[in-house]
């Protein structure tokens, strides 16, 4: 009995580490994309004030970073009602536009509320060979695409937010679950 648990104790702290370095490199390893790439930024949180918190605005950055290198024909900003009273996708939108992007080139999705309904919402209008990029933290980046693979999409690529703070240590940790979760039960 003590042998079954030891050999359980340690398959699962290997598994672990395993899947947290995969999460980590993946994450960290930003992909190209061609002029056809739609780009997709999940949300996160919009303060009280109507301002997008620097973990979003960075989220919000790299899109458009991208969006000007690769010249793609659209970003797709998702995320839901949060309870600072704010839709996170029309904030996110004004923040783009007023970074320069035309209003016409973003589509927003209110009802992304987690990072599987933005896939399943964003499946419902769009080719499942279309090209992604999908952006957020670089912890959330495996699970995003995995997400998007479990409703039928081919080419999903992520990039990550050149934000890191220390709360990064437990979001990391936290998103082993959430990608075990997605992966065994959808």
């Amino acid at each position: 009995m003590k042998k079954a648990f030891k050999i359980a104790l340690v398959s699962g702290i290997i598994v672990f580490i395993a899947l947290e370095i995969s999460i980590v490199v993946d994450g960290l390893s930003d992909e190209l994309i061609s002029e056809n790439a739609t780009i997709v930024v999940l949300g996160t949180t919009v303060h009280e004030n109507g301002e997008v918190s620097n973990r979003l605005k960075s989220r919000l950055d790299e899109a458009f970073s991208l969006f000007q290198k690769y010249k793609t024909n659209t970003i797709v900003v998702s995320g839901g009602f949060g309870k600072e009273g704010h839709y996170e996708g029309t904030v996110m939108k004004n923040y783009l536009v007023k970074k320069g992007i035309h209003s016409d080139k973003i589509i927003v999705d209110n009802h992304g509320n987690t990072t599987r309904l933005t896939a399943k919402n964003f499946s419902l209008n769009n080719n499942l060979d279309q090209e992604i990029m999908v952006v957020s933290q670089f912890f959330h980046v495996k699970r995003s695409k995995l997400a998007f693979k479990q409703f039928g999409f081919k080419n999903i690529k992520g990039s990550h937010a050149k934000y890191f703070e220390i709360r990064d240590i437990y979001s990391l940790f936290r998103e082993f679950f959430g990608y075990l979760k997605y992966y065994l039960m959808y």
